[in-house]
C-alpha cells in the first residue's frame, strides 16, 4: 500500500518550558504538517581553462570594465 507518510518525520516533539521548568510535548506534533522543498537546477559547468571558460571569463571582465567606466562617466557628469 502507498502511503504519504514520511519515516523521517518526529512524531514525538518536545519543548523546554522555562516557566515550568520541565518538557511538554508540543499538541498535535504526530500528525502536524511536515514540508520538504526539493531544489533543481539545470545547467552545465565549463572548465575556467577551456577555449569556452576563457572566452566567458574575458565576458564577465569586459562587461565589469563597462560598467566601472560608465560609473565614472555619471559620476563626472553628476559633478558638472
Amino acid at each position: 500500500m502507498l502511503t504519504a507518510n514520511d519515516p523521517n518525520v518526529a512524531t514525538n516533539l518536545v519543548y523546554y518550558s522555562f516557566a515550568e521548568n520541565a518538557h511538554k510535548g508540543v499538541p498535535g506534533s504526530a500528525e502536524s504538517e511536515h514540508v520538504v522543498f526539493h531544489f533543481s537546477m539545470d545547467g552545465t559547468l565549463v572548465a575556467k581553462e577551456s577555449e569556452e571558460g576563457e572566452r566567458q571569463l574575458q565576458a564577465v571582465k569586459d562587461t565589469r570594465r563597462r560598467m566601472a567606466d560608465r560609473d565614472k562617466e555619471l559620476d563626472r557628469e553628476a559633478r558638472q
